[in-house]
């Protein structure tokens, strides 16, 4: 178990600012599509009227960067916080 953690701490913490801001866009773009992924499977099994599949998409292509963006960037904010003062 502490290796797992020491592995996470090590892929989610950049060498630099760069690195961080490149780590944090990378994770952002992976839940997105994991989620995008995820909408048109639950779409694909559980709907059998079409018309519906191109609100849901809609409605998590438009609404999911409104939630996503805002933890980024959060994410990216605590990273260099904590960059800055533990440096």
């Amino acid at each position: 178990m502490y290796r797992f953690i020491k592995f996470l701490d090590n892929f989610l913490r950049g060498k630099s600012y760069f690195g961080d801001f490149l780590k944090t866009l990378i994770i952002g773009f992976l839940f997105y599509l994991v989620g995008f992924i995820l909408i048109i499977l639950k779409i694909l099994m559980f709907t059998s009227i079409p018309n519906t599949q191109g609100i849901a998409i809609l409605y998590y292509v438009i609404l999911m960067p409104v939630v996503l963006l805002p933890i980024m960037v959060i994410y990216f904010l605590l990273l260099a916080l904590l960059r800055y003062f533990l440096s």
